[in-house]
Parts: structure tokens; C-alpha cells; sequence
């Protein structure tokens, strides 16, 4: 082998490494990373959505079923009231002679986290239909103490997720002793249990 052959092995061996990528497969990457960029986004917003109504919904019953066990063991009627200013705090108060018009001590109190609002629902779920009759609470509910049995009304409290189509409900149905939850993501028109 001469030194001329090893040269121009060596030259074209540096020429191969040299090629590098053009500007067309660059483009396809970026573009191929944009697109999986966007759906992992809007997934994730979606998911995002999802959980926070179901907190909002879970939240709500949970609060509902506290107010309830309250007013047995306090013996006495609680009133329960959205704020209607800010649709996001709803409070529980001892009731004044047995009324909810002028509220008296307040015994606790939950206000919403985020876009969550109270709100009524445009379909309510059959949990919260009553002889054909919705049956929602949309301001006051009195918590009257029973003993052995909820002291929570028959309803459904509903919030909603911004202007989103993300719906959760809190039911107390006449059937049941406890505050349950459902959920739906696609406006209120199919309600999922959970």
C-alpha cells in the first residue's frame, strides 16, 4: 500500500463523517416533536380538568356528609348557603330559631379551589330527579338532625370547572344515608358514579 492510497482512504473516510443532516430532516424532527408536544399537552390539560372537578365534587360531599354528622351531634338544625356572590364558598351556620334567614354562628365553611364554581346543572342526573321534579339546591339547605339517619336534605350540589364542560355533583338521594358523588365530562349530559 503507498502513501497515496492511505491519503485518499483516509480523505474519503473523513468525507463520509463530514455529511452531517440537511435541512429537510431537521424540519421533519421539529415537526414529528411539535405534534407530540401538542397532544401531550392537551392531554395533559384534559387530565388536569378531570381531577380537579372530581376534588371539587368529592370535596363537596365530604363537607356535606362533616355538616350532617355536625348537626346530630349538635342537636340542632344547620343551614347550609352558597354564596351567591362569588358562587365558590359555601357555609354551614347554626340556624335561629329554627330559620335560615338571619344565620347565626358559623360551624365551617369550604370554598372552592381554582375555576371551580357552584352552579346548576343544564341535565341532572337521575340520583337528582324526584317525581319528575329536579332537585337541586342552588342556595340555602337546613340540615335538621334525625337520629340514626343523615341530617342531610335530599339534593344535589352542583359545580362546575370554568366554562368547561366538566361537571361534578354531590347527591344526598332519599334512598341513601350518605352524600355521594358523580361526575361529567361532557356537559352534564351522561353522569358517571363513582
Amino acid at each position: 500500500m503507498t502513501l497515496n492510497n492511505i491519503e485518499h482512504k483516509i480523505s474519503s473516510f473523513s468525507a463520509m463523517n463530514k455529511r452531517g443532516v440537511t435541512l429537510i430532516e431537521v424540519l421533519v424532527v421539529v415537526i414529528i416533536m411539535g405534534v407530540l408536544a401538542g397532544l401531550g399537552v392537551a392531554n395533559l390539560q384534559q387530565a388536569v380538568r378531570n381531577t380537579r372537578i372530581k376534588d371539587a365534587a368529592m370535596n363537596t360531599a365530604a363537607f356535606l356528609e362533616r355538616v350532617a354528622n355536625d348537626a346530630n351531634r349538635l342537636n340542632m338544625p344547620l343551614c347550609v348557603k352558597v354564596d351567591q356572590t362569588t358562587k365558590k364558598t359555601i357555609t354551614a351556620y347554626r340556624s335561629v330559631n329554627g330559620s335560615c334567614n338571619n344565620p347565626g354562628d358559623k360551624v365551617a365553611e369550604m370554598t372552592l379551589d381554582s375555576d371551580n364554581k357552584f352552579v346548576v346543572a343544564e341535565k341532572d342526573p337521575t340520583e337528582c330527579t324526584v317525581n319528575g321534579m329536579q332537585n337541586y339546591v342552588s342556595n340555602t339547605a337546613v340540615f335538621a338532625p334525625r337520629l340514626g339517619l343523615s341530617a342531610a336534605p335530599s339534593g344535589c350540589w352542583y359545580v362546575r370547572y370554568g366554562g368547561t364542560e366538566h361537571y361534578g355533583v354531590a347527591i344526598k338521594a332519599a334512598t341513601r344515608n350518605n352524600l355521594t358523588y358523580m361526575l361529567s365530562y361532557d356537559g352534564a349530559q351522561t353522569w358517571m358514579a363513582h
